[in-house]
């Protein structure tokens, strides 16, 4: 049983004749007193036959002595303890064994109870609820087996198969005892032995070069290397090869060294991998799009003294003390004599490629020349790849496909066709590339594929006739993907699904695809390639029957050395087999044999998933969530099919030390909130902002989002009504599109704003305007009047008054000293009023409390008084006119991109602290970051940097976790230093809000941070000032660098910064740990885990709503055509409705193939003309709503229009490709015309 079955561990059903002694005439009662007793069959692993058979008696006979309690009840107690389910225990041991006396064998059997002559003729056992039934009797001095079974219910063939395994084993041990001291004793069926021995029959003497040897060897004289804009050639790939290989030998790489490849995707990796693998070292890939972090520990667990970049790449990741190389197709250095003459030996290393680790690191897959190569041989042999081949190189250098791509197709003298790494997911230029280059051979995971046919499909496009091959492997193919590729391929085309895995030399096991049928759940696995094999074993490492689920284990010359630095991982997951002495690999996949002789794949029982082709272990991602000091408990599960399937997160928030909810803590300003979710309520009660009970002047609407120009007093001096809102509308509130808090042009703790800004106006200030206090209300763009006192002292006051009930239940003790911050940057914001002298900064006087009718939670913070033909002095605000300036391009962006910044952007934030006294400014630059500006702390002193310490301060040291997304991609960060007095941080806002200010005319992001460590930072001001005197404490930081274009452009309406809560931060530090495609695309927050009944998580009791709680339905229903045409384009890709034009794409369920397909839809019916990095950068429908209206609506007759585009583009392709005569495409084109009219 335990040969044919799954689980080592079941039980059986037991029958017992159990005639108990009640009465003295039991004896002559005639019935069926049979019961039941279940046995446990444990799988005493390790141990010989004979002790695990006396174990199961041992425990046979304990249970009889509770046959009181029968089978029957004990089912019945099991089916009400699961709530109801049906446990079964369908198989049967029946023994009708009569035995002579106490220790007789076999051959004391008593046969006396058969008369002479009688003879078995049939017989049948049937119970219900039985699946199989053995029964064991005497006959004529032997044993007589019967198994009754529902042959129905299992596969053709098993139960015999069972029959004879149990048979041969018994006739067996009859003649050779010694079994019984034999750990494994099941044999395969004889027919299913055969079978595997043929099967793994993949043995081919040829000689196998070192990896990259046929590629620098190729005397081809055609292309190597294809892009959009430039071709290589065979010959001066190995020049440029043989220049870098003697540039990197003076650079003392030798044979065995492991040296670095962070890269974005491009000819200069090829040329990389090529020329550290002529030394005799290896190449260790690492994505450059990785975080920082990542990368430096990736490059540290193999120990490289070498990394290998692109001109121009950032310094982050790499760590210190490691020679960076910049690689370049025009090799700096003389022209070699030629390519180095390899010192690899097959079993050197050839590269180390990391995949996802269950203990939270990666693992380190370590592979030799022999088996990339062997299956590089193999494949090209197999497939006839010559060197007219042209193969399209979609996959990373991190992931194992790319090997084939490089020394697989260049080792047979054909060319790889290389996508722009800017344009990488985009299908359409994939297709482009196709057609320009005649691609024969695409080799991708299917998830790509399936966006390359839907783009097809949707463009009524096909593939050229060049593309003979598509090879797919890395994740589940779609059983309908194969027809798909055929409807839009030439009749000719192979379908090729290639399996394995990264630690098994790419590929191992292959399958054609022919026709697929209806019935088939998935495509084959397939057949070993050359000198490999496949095995199918039960965890003791004994072979599973055809039909049996097992655990698929590799064989042969392909299998990885091991984990590089790991032998305990390595030990755990490449075994030795005890019998047959061979190297396996446990893949940790499931599988089985079927009738016809191929394998099954079944996926995985343990915690690894396949989510578009990557490879994630999903405890690493659990660890790396634990990692958040907010979280307490985490789980992390794939969810979806093909392109649809993405990673999800469960996380249980850290609970805050009290029985009952979360225990408040205090401050001299009352009670501080700490419940997450009272935290948010709170911030969405807004209340900095002031009722508005009194006279109410409200401005004309301007909702441009732009600073309009400093006012002009005319001789005069007077300040007309408008001109005053236009003044004031630079403290505004500005409602987004997605229902969140509304945006400022200045940034404020939490984005509660508890400054209020008050105003005295004498009565001939403004005409038209009565003199008195007037409080203005950013929501409204109003006045209202709340007092009749003016000014002694000037025609026009301005007031920063800090409301402490706004911030104070959130910020506690810190809440004066973040309205300080926040009133000095108001005040970087007062426009100049042209010609008529400056505003003069005052300490707020002590009346104001009465004259402004003030509470005792208000706190005047300063006062700036309009003072005609007044000379300045250190006081006064000479603010510069920023107008023009946009709201987006202030606060629009979510993170930065991670570009080198020129030094210009950085000069105008110098510049614009140039007239800035009383606060000291430090710069701190990452590596690589900023042209011209080498790492480390500056102190900044107008246009000039005096450098303070080189030493790399990292960002995480300082910022908060929940700053993640913002400190890993800066490429710099402002420290503002001044007196620690409401004067001195005014001050130190008013120098925030001229950088900010700058910034945005610079096209620089600029992101204020409130809370932080300054410890690093303060240690250097405190030397400072030993040397030049003063007391300047840091009290201020803000983030900076490059800002992803979708954020530069002009829009109607805002995008969506997200929001701020818990799952989102989470989400942010998670980006700094991990790669993309490892991060959850979105985080549930619950109460507890839900548990099943034996106390482990329950995943299958974590279910998707159809939107996350965040999500609901709010924010501005969908209303027009172009509403609805959009709605039914999300809802087509993604199978949910969006509500309201604030909806997030990946919030509903998009990840990036579904989006590629948005994209695609947008393109090729509506004529919209937009990046697929701007799509990524703002998934909104508010987005792709504008985006659609500038490309003029979404009317039948243009979708129809586009339509015909596509094909007009297709036949003038076609015509190039001399595939059509011109007659043909004339009258291809007048139906067309006429289909059009």
């Amino acid at each position: 049983m335990r040969s044919f079955s799954r689980s080592p561990s079941f039980c059986i059903n037991l029958t017992l004749f159990d005639r108990r002694p009640l009465h003295e005439d039991v004896v002559n009662l005639v019935g069926d007193f049979t019961s039941t007793s279940i046995l446990e069959c444990a799988p005493g692993e390790g141990s010989a036959l004979a002790d695990r058979l006396r174990a199961l008696q041992q425990r046979m006979w304990s249970d009889m002595d509770h046959s009181l309690f029968s089978g029957v009840e004990v089912l019945r107690e099991l089916n009400r303890h699961q709530g109801g389910s049906r446990a079964q225990m369908p198989v049967v041991f029946t023994s009708g064994l009569v035995f002579a006396g106490q220790g007789a064998g076999l051959g004391a059997l008593d046969a006396g109870h058969q008369e002479a002559g009688a003879g078995e003729s049939y017989s049948i056992g049937q119970t219900s609820q039985v699946w199989m039934d053995l029964m064991a009797l005497n006959s004529g001095g032997g044993l007589l087996l019967y198994l009754d079974a529902v042959d129905a219910l299992f596969p053709a063939g098993m139960v015999d198969a069972l029959f004879e395994v149990l048979c041969g084993l018994i006739e067996r041990i009859a003649v050779d005892e010694t079994l019984l001291t034999r750990v494994r004793v099941a044999e395969l069926p004889a027919a299913d032995a055969d079978s595997r021995r043929v099967y793994n029959d993949t043995d081919v003497d040829w000689d196998i070069p070192p990896l990259h040897g046929p590629a620098l060897m190729c005397s081809h004289r055609g292309p190597a290397l294809l892009g959009e804009l430039r071709t290589i050639g065979h010959a001066e790939l190995r020049r440029s090869v043989g220049t870098l290989a003697a540039n990197l030998k003076s650079a003392g790489v030798c044979r065995g060294d492991a040296v670095g490849v962070m890269m974005h995707k491009g000819a200069e990796q090829v040329l990389a991998c090529l020329a550290i693998l002529s030394l005799g070292a290896y190449y260790v890939p690492v994505d450059s799009h990785q975080p920082p972090d990542r990368r430096e520990g990736l490059l540290r667990q193999v120990g490289t003294r070498t990394v290998l970049v692109q001109p121009g790449a950032a310094q982050e990741g790499i760590p210190d003390g490691v020679l960076r190389i910049d690689v370049s197709m025009d090799v700096p250095g003389p022209p070699a004599p030629g390519v180095p003459e390899s010192a690899a030996d097959p079993n050197d290393l050839a590269y180390v490629i990391f995949t996802s680790g269950s203990t939270g690191m990666p693992k380190g897959v370590a592979i030799d020349h022999r088996g990339a190569s062997n299956t590089c041989v193999d494949v090209n042999r197999r497939f006839g790849i010559n060197a007219g081949d042209r193969a399209l190189a979609l996959s990373a250098l991190n992931f194992d496909l790319s090997v084939w791509d490089m020394f697989g197709v260049l080792g047979a003298g054909g060319a790889m066709v290389i996508p722009d790494a800017d344009r990488l997911r985009e299908p359409g230029h994939w297709l482009d590339l196709i057609y320009q280059h005649q691609v024969s051979v695409i080799n991708a995971v299917p998830a790509l594929v399936q966006m390359l046919i839907d783009h097809l499909e949707i463009g009524q496009l096909r593939l050229p006739e060049s593309v003979r091959l598509i090879m797919m492997s890395g994740d589940w193919i779609p059983v309908n993907l194969p027809a798909r590729i055929r409807a839009v391929s030439s009749a000719d085309i192979q379908l090729i699904s290639m399996g394995g895995a990264t630690e098994a030399s790419i590929w191992s096991i292959w399958y054609p695809i022919q026709a697929v049928p209806a019935n088939w759940k998935s495509i084959p696995y397939g057949m070993p390639l050359a000198n490999q094999r496949f095995h199918v074993l039960h965890a003791d490492l004994s072979p599973c029957p055809t039909h049996v689920v097992g655990d698929l284990y590799i064989g042969g010359i392909g299998l990885a050395k091991g984990y590089f630095g790991d032998p305990e991982r390595t030990a755990a997951s490449f075994v030795v087999h005890p019998d047959t002495g061979e190297r396996l690999y446990r893949t940790g996949d499931l599988g089985r044999f079927l009738a016809d002789g191929m394998i099954e794949f079944l996926g995985r029982e343990d915690g690894q998933v396949k989510v578009q082709g990557h490879r994630i272990e999903l405890s690493e991602v659990e660890a790396n969530l634990l990692a958040h000091p907010e979280v307490q408990e985490a789980a992390v599960d794939a969810r979806g099919q093909g392109a649809a399937r993405a990673l999800y997160g469960w996380i249980v928030p850290r609970a805050r030390p009290q029985e009952d909810g979360y225990a408040p803590a205090q401050s001299s300003f009352g009670p501080v909130l700490v419940d997450p979710v009272e935290r948010s309520l709170f911030k969405f009660q807004r209340r900095g902002v002031r009722s508005s009970n009194g006279d109410v002047l409200v401005f004309s609407e301007d909702d441009s989002r732009r600073l309009l120009p400093a006012p002009v007093l005319d001789e005069s001096g007077q300040l007309r009504f408008e001109q005053l809102g236009q003044l004031l509308s630079r403290f505004r509130a500005y409602p987004i599109t997605d229902g969140g808090l509304p945006k400022y042009y200045y940034p404020s703790a939490g984005s509660l704003y508890p400054v209020q800004l008050y105003l005295q106006l004498n009565g001939d200030a403004v005409p038209g305007v009565a003199g008195g206090g007037y409080y203005y209300d950013p929501h409204q763009h109003a006045l209202v009047k709340v007092s009749a006192e003016v000014s002694a002292t000037a025609h026009i006051c301005v007031h920063a008054v800090a409301e402490l009930d706004a911030i104070a239940p959130l910020y506690g003790d810190l809440s004066l000293a973040f309205s300080e911050l926040e009133a000095g940057y108001l005040s970087a914001l007062l426009p100049p009023i042209h010609h008529h002298g400056c505003w003069q900064s005052q300490v707020a006087g002590s009346d104001l409390q009465a004259a402004l009718g003030l509470s005792t939670s208000q706190r005047a913070l300063r006062s700036w008084e309009w003072q005609a033909n007044t000379p300045l002095d250190p006081d006064s605000l000479a603010n510069p006119d920023l107008a023009g300036m946009s709201l987006f391009a202030r606060q629009s962006f979510r993170t930065f991109d991670e570009s080198t910044l020129p030094a210009v952007e950085l000069s105008l934030l110098q510049e614009a602290l140039a007239e800035i006294v009383g606060v000291e400014a430090l710069l701190l630059v990452k590596p690589g970051r900023v042209e011209g500006v080498a790492g480390g702390l500056y102190r900044v002193d107008g246009a000039a940097l005096t450098l303070l310490s080189a030493d790399h301060i990292a960002l995480s040291e300082v910022f908060d976790v929940g700053a993640a997304s913002l400190f890993g991609k800066a490429a710099f960060a402002w420290f503002l230093a001044g007196e620690d007095s409401p004067s001195g941080r005014i001050r130190i806002g008013h120098a925030a809000g001229r950088l900010s200010a700058a910034a945005a005319v610079a096209g620089t992001g600029l992101c204020a941070v409130g809370t932080f460590d300054s410890r690093p930072i303060q240690s250097l001001v405190d030397a400072l000032q030993r040397l030049d005197g003063g007391t300047r404490l840091v009290q201020h930081a803000l983030l900076g660098g490059g800002v992803p274009e979708s954020a530069k452009l002009s829009r109607s309406e805002p995008v969506s910064e997200g929001r701020s809560d818990l799952a989102s931060a989470i989400q942010s530090f998670l980006r700094t740990r991990l790669p993309d495609y490892m991060v959850p695309k979105t985080l549930f927050l619950l109460e507890r885990m839900p548990l099943s009944s034996n106390g482990k998580v329950d995943r299958k009791a974590m279910e998707l709503p159809e939107r996350p709680v965040a999500e609901a339905q709010t924010g501005t229903p969908l209303a027009d055509r172009i509403d609805m045409a959009l709605a039914a384009l999300w809802e087509e890709v993604l199978g949910v409705r969006p509500h309201a034009r604030e909806d997030n794409f990946v919030a509903l369920g998009g990840n990036s193939i579904s989006l590629v397909q948005i994209f695609t839809r947008l393109r090729a019916h509506h004529g919209v003309q937009v990046s697929l990095r701007q799509l990524f950068e703002s998934p909104t429908f508010a987005f792709m709503r504008e985006l659609l209206l500038r490309a003029g609506g979404v009317g039948e007759a243009q979708g129809h229009e586009h339509a015909l585009i596509a094909q007009l583009r297709e036949l003038r392709l076609r015509q190039w490709l001399a595939q059509m005569s011109e007659r043909e495409l004339d009258e291809r084109l007048g139906e067309l015309a006429r289909e059009a009219e």
